[in-house]
C-alpha cells in the first residue's frame, strides 16, 4: 500500500481491513457518517459566514475611515 498524501487513512481502507466490525450494524455506520458531514457542514458553514461578516464590517469602517479623511 503506498503511502497517502492524507496523515489520515481513508474511510474505504478501514472498511476493507475490518469487514466483520461495520457489517453487523450497518445503520449505525451511516448515521454517523451523516452526522459527521452535517457536523462538518454546519463547521465550515459557520466559518464562511462569520468570514463573510468580517470582511464586510472591515470594508465598511475602512471606507467610513476613508470618507472622513477627504
Amino acid at each position: 500500500m503506498k503511502p497517502s498524501p492524507i496523515p489520515f487513512p481513508s474511510l474505504l481502507a478501514i472498511l476493507k481491513s475490518a469487514p466483520g466490525r461495520f457489517h453487523s450494524h450497518p445503520d449505525r455506520l451511516t448515521i454517523r457518517g451523516k452526522f459527521i458531514f452535517v457536523v462538518l457542514l454546519s463547521t465550515l458553514s459557520a466559518l464562511a459566514i462569520s468570514f463573510g461578516l468580517n470582511s464586510l464590517i472591515t470594508l465598511v469602517t475602512f471606507h467610513q475611515t476613508n470618507l472622513r479623511q477627504l
